[in-house]
């Protein structure tokens, strides 16, 4: 053991278990090989599963890290190149703690920390990220102000990193400890009373156990990468500054039995929550958020094609389902409630069998399926292409300005169209634009495309019989043993509506299947029921599309013998169905809808959801040109291989291309060979990656075709690199954006990004970019970006306004300098904003009552209305019993004065008076958005020379109260105080021009009612 800064940090990783030495020897100058590494995280997390990686080339059984490495394959600390782990070559500092900040979910960081390093720029762009969360957080510090990132690290610097990234591991259950820094408990088990003076995670040791904190004290956040579904749970007084679900493998279950809410960051699929939470953000891609009795202020929608479930009496505040999370869907089920949603993703999926108050849609393609039991207030939409169907309930349906091409055939809908164009509904009726009509069901059913191949609350998962792995054959009989370690795992979370069939198999082959296409085939079988005779199948790359494909299968197909290849000797074998998905396609087809059919045509039983998780299944690189050919020739056979591994050597015998968006990798050790004839094209947007040897010409054939060249990899005496073609391959490095400054002045910041090739904007747009057109919408100038600082570099592209929120967008993707295309995207990027302070109306004309100059102020007292407030916001409070002994005889004129009649009910209105601030002093006309809504068809005139602040000031109106009158003897008024409600105002003031002068963003609360009687 040395004497020097490591000596603590060694001697506790001895301690904890984390070293074990090398003959006996602690060995802290020496180098940390990859499997050395793999041996630490594991034991830290107490990893105990383990990934099957029989196809990696340089691990054996045999070898004294073979189960580490399979467990941190697991864990997702390595991944190996598709052929080798390489777990005896040492690792650099910057790959070390890029592996440790994705062990721990640290991302984020800012990465300017790394230029306090002289040798920060040597940072990779994979790694700035890694780098600078584990800077800024102080875990890495670093050596005479430099950082190594390129340098092997010691089992010595290792040491430290671990130990100031963990103070403290818990093997099994505590009572009362403390935590001085974060903390790992590695096994199922209770934590109680402990006070955790950073982060507490939740190690893969815990596994599908139970973990219990109960009275736990957390200042940091609690990151759950362990544990089941039977759950993690929070008890007594357990806080945490936030909770983040990051999982690797299966599902995981977090249930607050606290009276405090919490925020969860859903990080990993399967996630499924319990009890009450102020904040849930569900940010895994394709990721599941299942909500089981929960209570959720606010819920996010970040990930593309996430799916969130609301099931067993759960109730949502807020779901806002954005822009990134294209694909999403979203299952509001009977019983429970989503009180506002707000959808701004495209291609975006609700189902709703519960409650929905109001929706207001944003994203185009937007599909809403009412179905029996619904229950919607209201659907607004302002995007292209909304559909709304179902046997539900939807009372109101508004096509706002902005939107067309609006669908919906729920009976009896109240529909107003105030878009573009007509709003469609049953029966080829039509609701023209300008118009409201009422909408009416139909008939006809959505088609598909597809083709076929042959609870209980304590426990949200359950195992699903009659699953198993489908018979693999080649058609030709060629190919044989096209697969090992084949199996199938199925499951049902509650809640959900699909049965999840996870299929594992290493080494699949490439070979012809029963439908002559070409493909790495996997699938599953299901055992018909007893009755059945037939079964009809939908197969689809989404839940919709198979929903779709189940419907035009009117006929279906006798069932299928020997489904799951067991039987030999030609027998019948299992009977049933087997279903096969390609695991490399571009699109693979893994949601299955299933009906069971008896010999007379009746349905057997309903109809069952499959989804195919193909995320455990590998395949076996090809070896031979014809395969190649076969894989890369587009065709009939040919099912879209998405990428293809090359191994041994392969030599070309006649000119072929890499298709648009597939990739072909050259593996390491292996050779591809050509010539100026027999060449290797490469397509648009289509990648070559070569980890081995490549003789002869690769050509590509736009700027979107890639090249990238691996450490270790031969092509052309290129250097290590990724390159694109620009007449000849041209390395990235040299194309990447250095500087971008916009012409919108200093509060728009434009970053670019680590790669280089993209530009986020962010900040605040000056107003004088606003007009407010004769269209009655706002528009802004064309932005210009400046690259680099040469003037002669420019690009120009416009932005999109949304009025509602103040936020800008891009309207294209990506701008284009000398020939080359950049990504550009926005992010919080908004108007710049004035500062108003709102106030309660005094004196004005009362028309109800004839009174030019009323007082306002006055009948807000006798009504029992008080305001307080300040820059930018302003609150109100009634006192119902003050409300009470106001509406009473003698006050008739005071009554009438505040009253608006909307319907049926007599509503009391306060006005709020926004003071038009001096910048904005020469405003002929204001317009207002209140809660995302206009308060107005169009902008609304201002009188700047009137003597009265009511002409020359916007005023909106807040009901505090509504009443019932009875008639009788004497006249009687019953009255009810309004509840809580926070509005958001935006304010834009204008001139005759149309040019903005001002915006002002406020928020107008009414708390809970009194009674100070």
């Amino acid at each position: 053991m040395p004497s020097d800064w490591s000596t603590q940090a060694l001697q506790n990783a001895v301690n904890n278990g984390l070293l074990n030495g090398i003959d006996g020897k602690i060995a802290a100058g020496e180098n940390l090989t990859r499997a050395q590494m793999a041996a630490i995280v594991t034991r830290a997390f107490g990893t105990n599963g383990k990934a099957n990686i029989s196809s990696f080339g340089d691990v054996n059984a045999g070898d004294w890290f073979y189960d580490a490495m399979a467990s941190s394959v697991l864990m997702g600390a390595f991944q190996g190149d598709g052929v080798n782990l390489n777990p005896n070559a040492n690792i650099t500092r910057q790959e070390a703690f890029t592996v440790l900040a994705r062990l721990f979910t640290l991302s984020g960081g800012d990465q300017s920390v790394l230029s306090s390093y002289t040798d920060g720029a040597q940072v990779a762009d994979w790694a700035k990220d890694s780098m600078a969360s584990m800077v800024a957080a102080g875990y890495v510090k670093g050596s005479d102000n430099m950082l190594n990132p390129l340098s092997s690290i010691t089992r010595a610097e290792f040491a430290q990193v671990m130990d100031n990234l963990v103070k403290t591991y818990f093997a099994d259950s505590r009572l009362n400890v403390n935590a001085n820094g974060n903390a790992v408990l590695n096994k199922a088990g209770t934590l109680e009373g402990a006070t955790i003076s950073g982060d507490l995670i939740i190690g893969d040791g815990a596994a599908e156990g139970d973990v219990v904190l109960k009275d736990v004290t957390v200042s940091g956040r609690l990151l759950v990468r362990g544990g089941g579904t039977s759950t993690v749970t929070l008890e007594g007084n357990t806080t945490a500054d936030s909770i983040g679900v990051n999982k690797p493998t299966g599902a995981v279950r977090v249930k607050n039995n606290t009276q405090k809410t919490v925020n969860v960051n859903a990080l990993s699929d399967n996630v499924v929550l319990t009890g009450d939470f102020n904040e849930v953000n569900a940010n895994a891609s394709q990721g599941t958020v299942t909500l089981t009795g929960a209570d959720v202020a606010t819920m996010n929608v970040a990930g593309t094609s996430a799916k969130v479930v609301v099931s067993e009496k759960s109730t949502v505040e807020t779901m806002n389902v954005q822009g990134s999370a294209s694909g999403a869907a979203v299952s509001v089920q009977s019983g429970t409630t989503v009180n506002t949603m707000n959808t701004a993703a495209s291609k975006a999926v609700v189902t709703v069998n519960g409650t929905v108050n109001t929706m207001s849609v944003a994203g185009s393609d937007t599909t809403v399926k009412a179905e029996e039991g619904a229950k919607i207030e209201k659907i607004t939409t302002s995007a292209a292409k909304t559909t709304v169907s179902g046997k539900g309930s939807v009372a109101n349906f508004e096509a706002a300005k902005g939107s067309s091409g609006a669908d919906i055939t729920t009976d009896g809908t109240k529909v107003v169209n105030n878009g573009t164009g007509n709003v469609t509904t049953g029966n080829d009726k039509v609701i023209a634009s300008g118009s409201t009509g009422a909408s009416k069901s139909d008939s006809t059913t959505p088609g598909g495309g597809g083709s076929t191949g042959g609870g209980d609350e304590g426990t949200p998962i359950l195992p699903v019989s009659g699953v198993g792995v489908a018979n693999l054959v080649d058609k030709d009989g060629a190919v044989t043993n096209i697969a090992t370690n084949y199996s199938v795992n199925a499951t049902r979370t509650v809640g959900q509506d699909y049965v999840n069939v996870a299929i594992t198999a290493s080494n699949v082959k490439y070979h012809t299947n029963a439908n002559n296409m070409d493909g790495y085939w996997v699938g599953f079988s299901v055992v018909a029921p007893k009755d059945a005779a037939k079964f009809k199948v939908g197969f689809a790359d989404t839940q919709e599309g198979a929903e779709g494909a189940l419907a035009n299968d009117a006929d279906g197909t006798d069932l299928m013998l020997n489904i799951d290849g067991t039987a030999t000797g030609g027998g019948e074998g299992k009977k049933g169905i087997a279903v096969y998905s390609s695991a490399t396609a571009d699109s693979p087809k893994t949601w299955v809808k299933l009906q069971w059919v008896n010999k007379e045509g009746v349905n057997v039983g309903d109809a069952t959801l499959y989804k195919m998780d193909l995320s455990n299944v590998t395949v076996a690189p090809i070896g031979n040109f014809e395969d190649l050919k076969s894989v890369l020739t587009k065709g009939e056979k040919n099912y879209n291989i998405s990428n293809v591994t090359l191994a041994g050597g392969v030599a070309l015998s006649e000119a072929i291309s890499v298709p648009p968006s597939k990739t072909l990798t050259v593996a390491k050790d292996s050779t591809l060979t050509g010539n100026e004839t027999h060449k290797l094209t490469v397509d648009p947007d289509a990648t070559v990656v070569v980890n081995g040897t490549v003789t002869g010409t690769i050509e590509g054939t736009s700027h979107t075709s890639k090249l990238v060249i691996s450490e270790g990899g031969s092509y052309n005496n290129l250097p290590v690199g990724t390159y694109i073609c620009k007449g000849t391959w041209v390395n990235v490095e040299d194309l990447k954006l250095q500087s971008v400054k916009t012409n919108f002045g200093e509060g728009v910041k434009a970053e670019v990004s680590g790669d280089g090739m993209s530009v986020v904007l962010s900040g605040t747009v000056p107003v004088d970019k606003l007009t407010y057109g004769r269209k009655k919408i706002f528009t802004n100038e064309t932005i210009k970006l400046t690259v680099n600082g040469d003037e002669k570099k420019t690009a120009e592209f416009d932005l999109t306004y949304t009025a509602e929120t103040g936020e800008f967008s891009t309207m294209s993707n990506t701008f284009e300098v000398d020939g080359t295309t950049y990504n550009v995207s926005v992010n919080n990027l908004f108007i710049a904003k004035t500062d108003v302070t709102p106030k309660a109306r005094e004196n004005g004309p009362a028309a109800p009552i004839s009174d030019n100059n009323y007082n306002y102020k006055a009948a807000y007292g006798k009504a029992g209305v008080t305001f307080s407030g300040g820059i930018n916001a302003i609150s109100y409070t009634v006192d119902a019993a003050k409300l009470a002994g106001f509406c009473v005889p003698g006050y008739e004129n005071d009554i009438k004065a505040l009253t608006h009649k909307i319907g049926e009910t007599n509503y009391l209105f306060v006005g709020i008076q926004f003071d038009t601030p001096d910048i904005a002093k020469n405003a002929t006309q204001a317009m207002r958005y209140i809660d995302g809504k206009a308060s107005t068809e169009e902008a609304f005139d201002l009188s700047v020379d009137g003597e009265n602040a009511y002409k020359k000031n916007p005023m909106e109106y807040f009901t505090f109260g509504s009443y019932t009158v009875q008639e009788g003897d004497a006249t009687t008024y019953a009255p009810v105080a309004s509840t809580a409600k926070t509005y958001e105002v935006i304010t834009y003031w204008m001139d005759n021009g149309g040019n903005i002068l001002a915006v002002n963003f406020s928020t107008v609360n009414r708390t809970a009612p009194t009674n100070n009687n």
